[in-house]
């Protein structure tokens, strides 16, 4: 073996020769000289093993040294030869070693010959002015990070001889926008296109194996296609790749792990049935992502799996499901509802936070605990059944469920005062605990339920979107309680009512539309010879033809004064406008408000939901039916609509605290807040009339047997009842 630096006069000759004729400008400083190189010589062989830092400009490599032949060019060759701009190889080269020209900042040109059969790991890493590089089919090797961080490199063709792309071989080649990969590859590696610049990429169908974060970061791929043979779809193989719209996977898939899709730009995915296994934060972060089904076999939901998919509305769950997660569903602002199945024994902290549309969720049997922020935030769940499995509702499970007015509880009273309940469900105190409840559910709507609650009566239509339409009654899954429900609730996210849907309902008495609704179906409500009361809080509603047709004479609608669909429909009827006087703090109900003791008037606590900062209330005319003047207890007033009745004009009611003998005024909001705290004595309910004045005090005892004072004010409770029959029995 022979090693040294070897100055060869007569090349250098030549190459001076050579560069006397070119044009000026056509060669940089030469650096071909080979005073650069240190080399070694074995078996006649030659391996360039080394190159001064001080090379600039063009280098070529002899074929030839000593009469050997030049074969490898050796690890860490030519390793911060940063002024290197183009480098010619000869064809008798067969290997590139580790790390040989890793950053060559300058590099923008080396020929690679057709002998070349192995390009070793970091061989051209940090080479950031390399554009282009043509690689011969010679190649059957490509090591690790072969070109990691060549940022300005736009194009490769991997030759056919490559059956794998090794790990990070092209991580944060940022300009990579044209890739084309070899019919018989097998295996991509680690990280191998992590940050890359393309739009697409064709994985051969011989593929078996996509590494973890292969794809990570590609802000500009659109589409992938999975080839059948691959089986996992590996950590954060696509995380990050914020404009893929199209994935398309094979039914070879059983699993996809951690962060996979994290933060992907799709709208939808379909997941193959043969997947079983599901990671941690799979989906989390896919802004634009809005259905998902998990199929069958899948047992369990990890963790932050959809955390942050801000657009999500609506997933199917499948029945092999056992645990849902912590963190899952935390800040899916649109997801409006989602059916659990009952096969569920475990749900995670933090699991619904913040999903601030949803109308409907079920808990199913087997689950125990109500852990910790669980529904926080879920500002627009109006209700929820709650299991008798529970013990335990965690901190702040509940907090701030602003529109959680019903509990329904399938245990007794006493099984729901065993339940540990920790600090910050302030709402429980206030919602109305519904005990003994048997559920009856279903869906009515492709994303909208329907809930009977048996011993209100009532039927609650929960969700997003439109309701079906119905040929007729008898095709609602809900008809066999046609002849037992009195009141009806439209809910949520809900836009329509269907064509028939409580058509010929004899003990309907009261229906409520929520903001959302907008429009109501031909015959809806058709043929209920009680219906008395339909209040919308929308600010319009679209109302067919014949949807109250055959209802009561004494129907009363309330509405927003500027709801022309209701006041159009209601122009022959009874109707009271709403409105809101903001400067004097006064809900207006202008109108003649019939009480009928019969009714449960919900539509106050509606209003008052939507309205802000709201001080009094003002009725231009309140009519009471059916009030006897020697009655004295609510439970005896009889419903006789041909009894005597009272009648008051501008009747304002207000309220004040009493808290150690101190009275101050205060807001319905204020006194909400109040009633969830419980910190008061007493409340002063100030009912101020052209008929007179008068004064109910309501003390805590009597919030045992009135759910909502709110709602109170203008129903048959007994202390504000009992006012009127003794201000009657005065005139």
């Amino acid at each position: 073996m022979k090693k040294g630096i070897y100055k060869v006069l007569s090349t250098l000759l030549v190459m001076i020769i050579t560069l006397s004729v070119l044009p000026a400008g056509a060669l940089t400083a030469n650096a071909a000289d080979i005073d650069y190189l240190t080399y070694e010589i074995e078996n006649a062989e030659v391996t360039i093993t080394d190159c001064s830092t001080e090379a600039t400009g063009e280098v070529t490599i002899p074929d030839e040294i000593e009469g050997a032949t030049v074969t490898k060019i050796g690890d860490r060759s030519f390793w911060n030869c940063a002024s290197l701009q183009v480098v010619n190889l000869p064809e008798s080269i067969v290997s590139i070693g580790e790390r040989a020209f890793k950053d060559c900042t300058s590099l923008q040109l080396i020929n690679l010959p057709e002998s070349l059969i192995s390009i070793d790991e970091r061989a051209f890493e940090g080479c950031t002015s390399l554009q282009n590089i043509t690689l011969p089919e010679s190649l059957i090797s490509i090591g690790k990070k072969a070109f990691y961080q060549c940022t300005n490199l736009q194009s490769i063709d991997i030759p056919n001889g490559i059956t794998q792309i090794s790990d990070q071989m092209f991580q944060e080649c940022r300009s990579l926008h044209s890739v084309t990969l070899p019919d018989a590859l097998t295996y991509i590696g680690y990280g191998a296109f992590r940050y890359c610049d393309f739009t697409k990429i064709d994985i051969p169908a011989t593929v078996t194996y996509i590494g973890n974060y292969a794809f990570e970061g590609c802000e500009q791929l659109k589409s992938i296609k999975i080839p059948d043979g691959v089986t996992n779809i590996a950590s954060g193989a696509f995380s990050y790749c914020s404009s893929l719209q199209d994935v398309e996977l094979p039914d070879t898939v059983t699993s996809i792990d951690n962060h996979a899709f994290s933060n992907c730009g799709f709208s939808d995915i379909d997941i193959p049935s043969t997947v079983t296994s599901i990671g941690t934060g799979a989906f989390s972060g896919c802004k634009n992502l809005i259905n998902i089904k998990i199929p069958e076999g899948v047992t369990q939901l990890s963790d932050k799996m959809f955390y942050q998919c801000y657009s999500l509305q609506s997933i199917n769950l499948p029945g092999t499901l056992t645990s849902i997660g912590s963190f899952i569903f935390q800040q899916c602002g649109n997801l409006q509802n989602i059916e659990i199945p009952e096969s569920v024994t475990d749900i995670g902290e933090w699991a619904f936070l913040e999903c601030k549309n949803m109308t409907s969720v079920n808990i199913p049997d087997g689950i125990t605990q109500l852990k910790e922020y669980l529904f926080y935030g879920c500002s627009s769940l109006p209700s929820l059944v709650i299991p008798d499995t529970i013990t335990l509702i965690g901190e702040r499970a509940f907090f701030n469920c602003s529109s959680l007015d019903d509990i329904f509880y399938c245990g007794s009273e006493d099984q729901w005062n065993e339940i540990s309940v920790s600090s910050g469900n302030g709402i429980l105190t206030s919602a109305t605990i519904h005990f003994n409840y048997t559920p009856y559910t279903g869906y009515c709507g492709e994303s909208v339920t329907w809930n009977y609650y048996e011993d209100t009566k009532t039927l609650a239509i929960v969700g997003s979107g439109d309701m079906y339409d119905f040929i007729s009654p008898e095709y609602c899954d809900w008809y066999a309680f046609k002849d037992e429900i009195e009141l009806v609730t439209v809910s949520g996210k809900v836009e329509s009512v269907g064509a028939n849907a409580f058509n010929g309902y004899p003990k309907l008495k009261e229906v409520y539309f929520c903001n959302s609704t907008k429009s109501l179906g031909e015959n809806s409500f058709a043929n209920c010879p009680n219906l008395s009361l339909v209040s919308s809080t929308a600010s319009d509603l679209n109302i067919a033809e014949n949807t109250f047709e055959g209802c009561n004479d004494r129907i009363t609608f309330v509405c927003y004064s500027g709801n022309n669909g209701v006041l159009d429909c209601a122009s022959d009827k009874n109707t009271i406008k709403v409105s809101i006087d903001s400067e004097k703090k006064v809900l207006k109900f202008n109108g003649d408000l019939t009480v009928y003791n019969d009714l449960r008037y919900e539509f106050l606590n509606r209003f008052l939901s939507n309205s802000s900062n709201v001080e009094y209330l003002f009725f231009s005319k309140m009519v009471f039916y059916g009030i006897e003047p020697d009655i004295v207890d609510v439970t005896d007033l009889e419903n006789d609509i041909t009894a005597q009745y009272l009648t008051f004009t501008n009747l304002y009611v207000s309220l004040r605290t009493v808290k150690n003998g101190e009275q101050n005024d205060i807001s319905f909001d204020e006194m909400l807040a109040l009633l969830e705290g419980g910190d008061y004595d007493a409340f002063i309910f100030d009912l101020n009339s052209d008929e007179g004045n008068q004064e109910v005090v309501v003390e805590p005892a009597w919030k045992k047997t009135v759910d909502n004072f709110v709602e109170d004010v203008v129903k048959a409770a007994s202390k504000i009842i009992n006012f009127f029959a003794r201000l009657f029995r005065r005139r």
